[in-house]
């Protein structure tokens, strides 16, 4: 008899779920790796004539948080994009809060849809992404953990 409630639970999540993920089922698939690697290239970077765009515009809510509706706007667009990094060099992207500086980062690599042009790596690459990693744990809880493994062994 406690079977039907937790059932219909169950159901209700998966159908959640499903929802969620509809657009990522729906989702053209890419016809080709995006990143060309050339070992003979005499660059380290070469983006030439590239326009990239993100998939859909990102809306912000009243409280300042991105929505995932779509909007009627245009997506954020790089265009014209001409880019020649020599081998061994070091390279700083600079500029405002929103002026593209991740998004450059990320058409290069292939994570927004290339609309014309081409880019190409002299060689292997390696990307990490800007994002905060903190572990729920302080050294007191480590310590205790330790203690604990070391009382039982």
């Amino acid at each position: 008899m406690m079977f039907l409630p937790r059932g219909l639970s169950v159901i209700a999540d998966a159908r959640s779920a499903l929802s969620r993920l509809q657009n990522i089922f729906h989702a053209e698939l890419m016809e080709k790796d995006p990143i060309t690697v050339d070992p003979s290239l005499p660059y380290a970077l070469l983006i030439r004539d590239a326009s990239f765009e993100w998939e859909e515009a990102i809306l912000k809510d009243d409280n300042g948080e991105n929505s995932t509706e779509k909007s009627s706007d245009a997506p954020f667009q790089l265009n014209d994009v001409n880019i020649k990094i020599e081998r061994g060099t070091l390279v700083a992207v600079v500029g405002r809060v929103g002026s593209g500086k991740s998004s450059l980062l990320q058409a290069a690599i292939g994570e927004m849809r290339k609309v014309k042009g081409d880019v190409t790596f002299g060689g292997s690459i390696a990307y990490c992404p800007q994002t905060a990693w903190i572990q729920n744990a302080s050294l007191v809880s480590v310590k205790a953990n330790s203690e604990i493994e070391r009382l039982t062994s």
